[in-house]
């Protein structure tokens, strides 16, 4: 993927995607319940808090439909998992990219 809308990355976080338009399995990777940079991420791209998430999967999880994102400690677990597999999905603050993580959306 060279770029992708945030549609698109809204879509695989709510678990709504979960192949590319090439086929490829993509699986989403988020950062733990208690972390700003989560809250901040999911605030912005689908304007939802933690709560809001949270009734959200319960919702999709009680019917069977999805399955929350994979979920690891902090950007430096995000970092680990994405860089050596295309599959995985992830968001960081911009703070915590280094050379090597493909940026593939900026959300302001």
């Amino acid at each position: 993927i060279n770029n992708i809308s945030p549609v698109q990355v809204a879509n695989i976080f709510l678990g709504k995607t979960k192949r590319l338009s090439n086929g490829g399995l993509i699986i989403p990777v988020d950062q733990s319940r208690d972390s700003h940079t989560r809250n901040e991420f999911y605030s912005k791209l689908l304007n939802k808090n933690e709560n809001q998430m949270n009734v959200y999967w319960a919702r999709q999880v009680f019917t069977g439909r999805s399955q929350p994102p994979v979920q690891v400690t902090n950007c430096n677990e995000v970092r680990l998992l994405i860089k050596d597999n295309p599959t995985f999905i992830g968001y960081i603050h911009s703070d915590c990219n280094d050379i090597g993580i493909k940026v593939i959306l900026r959300i302001p």
